[in-house]
């Protein structure tokens, strides 16, 4: 008996020390008792050490944020080479007067002029919701980044669909090796200009400056700033890196599977 109440005894103290050593650093004391300045990244670091609040679905947590590592870091820099390289075949383009242009587009200047209701209306910026849910996912509820991704497929689909209609016109079926190529050329590129590089690059700028601003002394801005700072500029982002991306996606189709598809459509004598 006497051996158990020495251990609860020498448990209670080392459990009591430890309370007292988290409460020290979570006060912005350290253990000798010298004051050192309480960052925001403190409360994500100890924050199991603090009491436990429910998290609000309309704001940001930011305990939940990633801390800034090598790896966050890498991927930052690849969707800036991205748009570094994008950047620079469009400033060639413009100098050039080049526009990027399908294997089945008519090559006699006949194309028509008629309103694309995908590209030419509003309705083109449907294709950018999943880009908007992203610069808004640290104070949204997740369902709502999911929703935007959905509103940015079915935009897609429609608009591939589209695309490979109007191929479709002047030869009987949709299923014709022309038009067929044409859905899914439109789908490629949609899916990587509008969904993958796009929102990647947001998505990684939004976490990275969510994790930075956690290493700003306590106190040191509003939270209501800090909340949506994050969002914000990811929101500034869309209209620059957009261009660019999509230039980047052309000259990656231009080069994979367009140069494919011209390869087969001359080969059934769909092209002169």
């Amino acid at each position: 008996m006497k051996a158990v109440l020495a251990a609860k005894l020498v448990s209670s103290a080392f459990l009591g020390a430890l309370t007292r050593k988290h409460l020290f650093v979570h006060d912005g004391f350290s253990p000798l008792g010298v004051q050192r300045v309480h960052t925001r990244r403190d409360t994500v670091r100890n924050d199991h050490y603090a009491p436990r609040r429910r998290p609000s679905k309309m704001f940001m947590v930011h305990e939940t944020l990633a801390e800034v590592t090598p790896a966050l870091l890498a991927q930052l820099a690849g969707c800036a080479v991205l748009v570094g390289t994008g950047k620079v075949f469009q400033q060639k383009e413009e100098e050039e007067g080049i526009e990027p242009v399908a294997p089945w587009a008519p090559k006699d200047g006949t194309e028509t002029k008629d309103i694309d209701l995908y590209r030419d209306t509003a309705v083109r910026y449907f294709g950018y919701a999943n880009e908007v849910g992203e610069a808004f996912r640290p104070v949204v509820p997740t369902i709502l980044v999911t929703f935007s991704y959905t509103v940015a497929f079915v935009y897609i689909l429609a608009d591939s669909y589209s695309q490979g209609t109007k191929v479709a016109d002047p030869i009987s079926g949709v299923w014709k090796k022309p038009s067929f190529l044409a859905g899914v050329d439109s789908l490629l590129f949609q899916i990587m200009a509008s969904v993958i590089f796009p929102s990647f690059a947001i998505n990684r700028w939004v976490t990275f400056l969510g994790a930075a601003l956690t290493y700003l002394p306590e106190g040191e801005l509003p939270v209501q700033v800090l909340d949506y700072f994050p969002t914000a500029t990811g929101l500034l982002l869309i209209p620059v890196i957009c261009g660019p991306l999509d230039i980047l996606t052309h000259r990656i189709l231009d080069n994979s599977f367009r140069s494919v598809s011209e390869t087969i459509l001359r080969k059934e004598r769909f092209l002169e």
